[in-house]
């Protein structure tokens, strides 16, 4: 009873230093009685945001404008009586509505059409669905959350048996949801009747349409409110397939003024885009035809931004690490309105080379991550810490049917909190997540996209018909927790909080997935056989790149050295290990702390993307800074760690955090190789001097004494039992934390090697001052032991700083200096001594 209680109580403070952080780290609306609306709601009361402003079939210009999709349409909620009379095909019950507004030509005479979008049958297939399948019941968060503000799938409110299809279709108030399907199989059950399945989970697009364009010039108009636009119809010109220029015929279209969000910032807008300098090579424009035939933007792409053109392409692992740390960046404000394309091989000698390794058809996973909001009408921003946002994706090198260049398309893996701009968890189009004009984020927020590529984690591995897919099988993990996301498990609401989050939940799909692959080859015996039969293939050194990767990864992820137990428990479950918790989320403080390197956005993005370049990835940078039309109302700010925009403060904290890292066996090893090195050379030293010689039969107040610094001080009575654990704090952990963990550069911190021996070099330095100040004068020894004391106390630094550098662990340089500074050994002076002093 009393271990319950105490358990119940640490339970208790955890949940308040939790809720504590969670204030740090979330800025907070204001408290109301009065429901606020969500920004998404603000958004409807413009008609062009409206589905119905939009006819169901609609024709292509081809070849100026083209679909979005070869299967397009719009999801659609099954009310609760079709739930339960209609049958799906598939043995997998999860299905919903999808009115199709685009098919191949095979199946024309269905689009404006309603039909049913189910599974197909699948034992993978049937293991997701099942996994995130959960009974829906709103609980008292998730209504106070919409009561906030915040897009709640309400409409999924008491429903049982909810899978990943029915939490996409409700996941707003409205079935305005627009997806494209890959892999599906089309049957025609009657002339009325059809049924669509799919291998994966629909991907969020905008518009039905797009072209490549060249914004020309506005059009003379007027908006309802006169700021900030002037018009919202513009003349562009058309990209020529045939010419390949910008010489196609004009048109008009209209890029609409959005309007203000629920904090009065414009939601996006058209000012002055026809200026932008990442148009200089055209747009891409997404939409659809309104009642009246004309082409409305829904969403907009920079068409320079995604082709295997770089601005800058640096070579060498350092270079690429500098520019990660220091210029990513660097300068955002004044980089407003514009693009960067920075590619970095750590592999290549030349630029050229560099290039060559991306070719068509390959893929990469993608890091993303947004910065916040400043300016007139910026975001609050708390305690000089600018959160932001993590996610991750896929890329694929495609030729593009316009141009016929090679150019990145980018799905994004969002796992998404419920919000007030009723952005979705889900896969989603690069277009649809970052263009989209009613709540996309590239006219409002900087944004840093790094495409990956690392043959060992996104090439396939085929073991005679055997097929280990790691890109695929992040995809799903990451399906996994977009589909937990939209349903807030069951309870309708995803929240950030210190232990759970896009960053810490993305993150825990990508250990997840280094699991999964783990099991699958080693309960494979085929693949095994294969492996110990071909020890120098090429196959299985890439193999062994990934297991390489994957330690690294799981120790950039679990910096203490212990992996989250939620995220062990659903490893397993996920394994079939273990069936009988189902998906575990805690909340202690504990597993935040755990996994604090994933805390926070920006740390987490740096940190991974430098394990990658360290592997040897090629890596290419896509940044844009609040491009498009512009809005002098706000500033681009970029995303910190904790404290960033302090950043000596921020650099401190960080080193801290990195270095109370639990040791590992191989550190504990090191202290003790340490601590003899340091006996045998304190030791010499105090023969030579004849200080002090070996004794028997002193007692232990006698034998406390302090290596070659107290015992040098006369007069002085060696320290008692409480007295020397008080050394052990003070002066030993602070010297420690002082001139070893905050002058001393943490092994994992981004500096290079000659860097790290300067500043070890000037922390030494400082270090003897102290003791030459604290010591000699403090004490008043005679001048004649100053070099002694200096020659001691410049070992002991050295030996911390080189323990430290090993190491990096504030416990183990704490322990050797603890251990040196109150031996148990028995010394006795000499009278000798006496006789050099005087």
């Amino acid at each position: 009873m009393g271990q319950r209680r105490t358990t119940t109580i640490k339970r208790w403070i955890s949940r308040v230093l939790l809720g504590t952080i969670a204030v740090a780290l979330v800025t907070l609306s204001a408290s109301s009685h009065e429901a606020q609306r969500s920004s998404y709601a603000l958004s409807l009361e413009a008609p062009f945001n409206q589905i119905e402003f939009y006819p169901p079939v609609q024709s292509v210009d081809s070849p100026y404008y083209r679909s979005t999709g070869e299967w397009l349409g719009r999801l659609i909620l099954p009310s609760r009586e079709d739930w339960e009379t209609v049958t799906p095909t598939s043995s997998i019950s999860d299905w919903a509505w999808i009115e199709l507004y685009h098919t191949p030509p095979e199946a024309k005479a269905w689009q404006g059409k309603t039909v049913r979008l189910e599974w197909q049958d699948d034992p993978r297939i049937a293991e997701y669905v099942n996994l995130v399948t959960t009974d829906v019941n709103l609980s008292d968060r998730a209504l106070k959350s919409h009561h906030n503000g915040n897009v709640i799938p309400t409409r999924l409110n008491g429903r049982t048996q909810v899978g990943p299809l029915q939490s996409l279709a409700g996941a707003r108030p409205e079935d305005d949801l627009i997806v494209r399907l890959n892999e599906v199989e089309f049957m025609a059950k009657s002339p009325d009747a059809a049924v669509l399945q799919t291998a994966l989970e629909p991907i969020q697009v905008t518009g039905r349409f797009y072209g490549l364009v060249n914004i020309l010039e506005p059009l003379p108009s007027t908006c309802e409110d006169t700021q900030p636009c002037p018009t919202e119809w513009y003349r562009v010109q058309h990209y020529n397939p045939e010419t390949g220029e910008f010489n196609g015929p004009e048109g008009t279209v209209r890029i609409p003024q959005q309007p203000r969000d629920r904090n009065g910032r414009w939601l996006s807008t058209p000012e002055g885009i026809e200026n932008s300098p990442a148009g200089d090579q055209g747009w891409y424009i997404y939409g659809a035809r309104d009642q009246q035939g004309q082409f409305i933007a829904q969403g907009i792409k920079p068409r320079s931004l995604f082709e295997l053109y770089p601005d800058r392409i640096l070579l060498e692992t350092q270079t690429g690490l500098d520019y990660i740390r220091h210029y990513n960046w660097k300068d955002t404000e004044a980089r407003k309105g514009t693009t960067q394309s920075i590619l970095i091989s750590p592999t290549a000698t030349r630029p050229e080379e560099a290039v060559q390794y991306w070719n068509e058809g390959d893929y990469a996973i993608v890091m993303h991550l947004f910065g916040g909001m400043g300016g007139e009408n910026g975001e609050p921003i708390s305690a000089g810490t600018v959160t932001g946002h993590f996610a991750y994706g896929i890329a694929q090198v495609v030729r593009n049917p316009f141009t016929q260049e090679l150019q990145f398309e980018i799905f994004y893996q969002q796992v998404y909190a419920h919000n007030p701009n009723g952005i979705i968890s889900g896969t989603q189009t690069w277009t649809n997540y970052m263009g989209n004009l009613q709540r996309g984020w590239l006219g409002t927020r900087p944004v840093s996209d790094v495409v990956i590529k690392l043959d060992a984690l996104t090439q396939d591995y085929n073991f005679d018909g055997e097929i280990i897919s790691p890109i695929r099988e992040f995809w799903i993990q990451l399906q996994v927790m977009m589909a937990r996301y939209r349903t807030g498990d069951g309870t309708g609401i995803a929240q950030v909080t210190p232990a759970t989050s896009c960053v810490q939940d993305s993150n825990q799909a990508l250990y997840i997935t280094i699991e999964q692959i783990q099991q699958q080859i080693l309960n494979n015996p085929k693949i095994v056989t294969w492996l110990r039969a071909h020890p120098n293939a090429p196959q299985t050194q890439r193999l062994s790149e990934l297991v390489k990767l994957g330690e690294n990864i799981a120790k950039t992820l679990a910096p203490q050295g212990i992996v989250r137990e939620d995220w062990k428990q659903n490893a397993q479950f996920l394994s079939g290990i273990n069936a009988r918790n189902g998906f575990v989320t805690d909340q202690d403080l504990l597993n935040a702390l755990l996994s604090w390197q994933t805390l926070l956005p920006r740390p987490a993005y740096d940190r991974m993307a430098k394990v990658f370049i360290e592997q040897g990835a090629q890596q290419w940078f896509l940044r844009t800074n609040q491009v498009g039309g512009l809005d002098p109302t706000i500033e681009p700010v970029a995303p910190t760690g904790i404290l960033g925009q302090f950043p000596i403060v921020s650099t401190l904290a960080g080193r801290v955090l990195f270095s109370l890292a639990w040791p590992e066996w191989r550190d504990w090893g090191i202290l003790i190789l340490m601590l003899g090195g340091y006996g045998v050379i304190a030791l010499a030293l105090a023969w030579s001097y004849s200080f002090w010689q070996w004794v028997n039969g002193a007692s232990f107040q006698e034998s406390w004494n302090q290596v070659g610094l107290s015992s040098l001080v006369w007069g002085e009575s060696p320290p008692g039992f409480w007295q020397g654990l008080g050394i052990l704090f003070v002066p030993v952990a602070v010297e420690e934390l002082i001139f070893r963990v905050l002058l001393v550069p943490h092994p994992t911190d981004w500096v290079s090697t000659q860097e790290w021996w300067l500043l070890a070099l000037v922390s030494l330095i400082i270090y003897l001052l102290y003791k030459l100040v604290t010591v000699c004068l403090g004490s008043k020894l005679p001048l004649k032991l100053v070099p002694v004391i200096l020659l001691l106390s410049g070992t002991l630094g050295t030996v911390c700083i080189l323990t430290y550098g090993l190491t990096g662990s504030f416990w183990i340089v704490w322990v050797l200096h603890g251990l040196i500074q109150l031996n148990p050994f028995k010394f006795r002076t000499m009278k000798k001594n006496r006789e050099f002093i005087n």
